[in-house]
Order: C-alpha cells, then sequence, then structure tokens
C-alpha cells in the first residue's frame, strides 16, 4: 500500500455444508500502510448467523490485529521477474459474542511471497505457523498455499487459489482449500470482487460464496 493511505474493506459471505449453513456479514478490515515497509490492520467482529449441528447460532465472531513487514522488494521492470517478500503476524482477538468466542490469541506467523512475472500474471505464495486452538485444546498447525492473480480485461481481474492447514484441527487431518474468484477496478481507489471456494478434509466439505469491496482513502 501507498504510504500514507488508508484501505477499508467489507463483504458478506454463505457457507454451505452437509449439516451446516452460515450467513456472515461486515467483515471490516482497516489498513494503513505507516511506512514504506510496515503495514497494520485492524479486523473487527463480523455478524455471523446460521445452523451446525442442527442447532442455530448467531452473534459476532471474534476480531484480530495484524501487521506486514517488507522483507525484500526487487526491483520493478517489465521485462525481468521481480519478487516481493513480506512477513505477516496475525493474532485473534476474543471480541466475539460467547458462543462464538475463542478466549485464547490464536498467534500465526506467515511468509509471503510474490513473483510478478508480467504486468498482467503474478504468482503468490505463503508458508506459515498458528497456535491454534480447538474448544479449548492447544495445536500448532502448519499453513501454506499458492495463489495466481491475471488480467483478464481492461479494469477486471481474476484469481485461483490453493491453501491448506495441518492439522485442520487439533487431532485432524490436512484440511484443503480451492477457491477462485474476480475483481473490477472502480477507477484508481475503489475495487469490487466475488468469490466462490470449497473446503475439503478434515470436518465436513463445505462450500463458500461471498461479495467485497475495498477502497482507498
Amino acid at each position: 500500500m501507498p504510504l500514507g493511505t488508508f484501505q477499508f474493506e467489507s463483504g458478506a459471505s454463505y457457507v454451505s455444508g452437509r449439516d451446516e449453513h452460515n450467513l456472515g456479514i461486515g467483515e471490516l478490515n482497516l489498513r494503513v500502510a505507516l511506512s514504506g515497509r510496515f503495514e497494520i490492520s485492524v479486523q473487527a467482529d463480523s455478524y455471523r448467523s446460521g445452523t451446525a449441528g442442527g442447532s442455530s447460532t448467531s452473534g459476532f465472531t471474534d476480531g484480530a490485529v495484524a501487521c506486514k513487514i517488507k522483507v525484500f522488494d526487487g526491483p520493478s521492470t517489465l521485462s525481468s521477474t521481480t519478487l516481493r517478500l513480506a512477513l505477516q503476524l496475525v493474532t485473534s482477538l476474543p471480541t466475539g459474542t460467547h458462543a462464538l468466542k475463542d478466549p485464547r490469541l490464536q498467534p500465526q506467523a506467515t511468509l509471503l511471497a510474490t513473483v510478478d512475472f508480467s504486468p498482467a500474471v503474478s504468482l503468490s505464495a505463503n508458508l506459515g505457523v498458528m497456535n491454534g486452538d480447538t474448544d479449548g485444546e492447544r495445536y500448532l498447525q502448519a499453513l501454506g498455499g499458492a495463489s495466481l492473480g491475471f488480467s483478464l480485461d481492461g479494469a477486471w481481474s481474476g484469481y485461483l487459489e490453493l491453501f491448506a492447514w495441518q492439522p485442520g484441527s487439533a487431532g485432524g487431518s490436512t484440511q484443503r482449500v480451492v477457491d477462485t474468484g474476480v475483481q473490477l477496478l472502480l477507477g484508481n481507489d475503489v475495487m469490487l470482487d466475488a468469490h466462490v471456494g470449497r473446503t475439503t478434509g478434515d470436518g465436513p466439505t463445505i462450500t463458500a460464496a461471498g461479495l467485497g469491496v475495498s477502497f482507498r482513502l
């Protein structure tokens, strides 16, 4: 993000599985660039309502705080590959409604890498670790994935993502997500996006879809 800018992000998503259906609204996130190499973000509580295992739950999910530190930024050229590296540190905050709140922080550290093959095609990858919590049981979780981004036509762009968590929950197996979406840039400071994805592996198979908006000041 350019120094001194604020970026607001928000959206809504719907998740559907064999015995789970949830609607999330809000997904508010504020990103602020404090320097050319340091960015912070604050994720506010989002409202979620749905059913799981035959019982209904509604309320606010936990928020989070994060920072991103630029480690390396290769030269920007049109004729060669450009590599960027960053370290992201995140932790959840126990701010949600009682039924949806986890009283323990869940810190996470992730190394982010992006390679720009051309102005129209880029590949991002990440590798990290999180100290997770499931029903009061702590566990160490490895995570990683890759995302291919590409321009479609003018202001339109798209992406395809593959991610995995090992384990997906305490004592669980690997959880995998395939996700794809499109983005529409309106001017220089507003972007709309839509996405759909599928989660398999640890736990029930889940399909998720969502809409989002982000804008800079």
